[in-house]
């Protein structure tokens, strides 16, 4: 059923994310989800909990929301991404269905960020292959992924601030990149064994946290 009152919950559950504070909002995702089973709430629920690094219970809830509609393709791609970062997305039960994706489809977008993940379109092509902020935003958050299994934590530190910083309008690509890349960072900050290394790197987050506030006041001020 749909529940007038969505936007405002996702609101909240937004307002929460942006500080990173993944664990509350996952909460209350969950807490408002009791007196609503809004698609859009669904998804806003499964996007926190993977990114609060819930892996099951963010696989419970896209599945969820694809029993509510078949034709989900957000939640789709999300259970084929969580499956490639574990090594079974050959075994993925929408794999087919994304790879196949046309042109012609409304969900070419998700199918195209499938084929990079499963290596039909090279990470060059992929950094090349956007038109729309919030397209760069999903790509260079993929292409930060590949680099981190790739074992490659600066390069994927590189492509994850950009996927951050052009988000835009897109709250999910935008919370998606921004966990990953905490998670980057404080790797390589634990990493640092050199006080002075670890200083410098812990400004350079420190800095790129004050750049982003920036950037999302300046959007806040154009949306209103």
């Amino acid at each position: 059923l749909l529940d007038p009152g969505v936007e405002e919950k996702i609101t909240r559950i937004r307002k929460i994310a942006e500080e990173n504070r993944w664990a509350e909002a996952m909460i209350l995702a969950d807490k408002e989800l009791e007196n609503s089973d809004d698609p859009s709430l669904v998804t806003a629920a499964g996007m926190v909990h993977f990114c609060s690094g819930d892996i099951q219970g963010a696989q419970r809830l896209f599945s969820q929301g694809i029993s509510m509609d078949a034709d989900n393709y957000e939640s789709k791609f999300m259970l084929f991404l969580m499956d490639w970062l574990t090594g079974r997305s050959a075994g993925n039960p929408h794999r087919r269905d994304l790879l196949t994706q046309g042109w012609r489809s409304s969900a070419e977008f998700q199918g195209y960020l499938a084929r990079i993940l499963a290596g039909e379109v090279t990470r060059e092509s992929a950094l090349n292959g956007w038109y729309t902020d919030a397209e760069k935003s999903w790509i260079y958050y993929v292409a930060g992924l590949i680099c981190a299994q790739q074992e490659n934590p600066a390069e994927s530190e590189r492509l994850l601030k950009e996927a951050v910083t052009a988000a835009g309008g897109d709250f999910w690509a935008f919370f998606l990149a921004r966990a990953k890349l905490d998670q980057i960072q404080n790797q390589r900050l634990a990493s640092y064994k050199d006080k002075d290394r670890y200083t410098a790197y812990q400004g350079e987050m420190d800095a790129f946290r004050k750049t982003i506030q920036t950037v999302n006041l300046a959007r806040k001020g154009v949306q209103n």
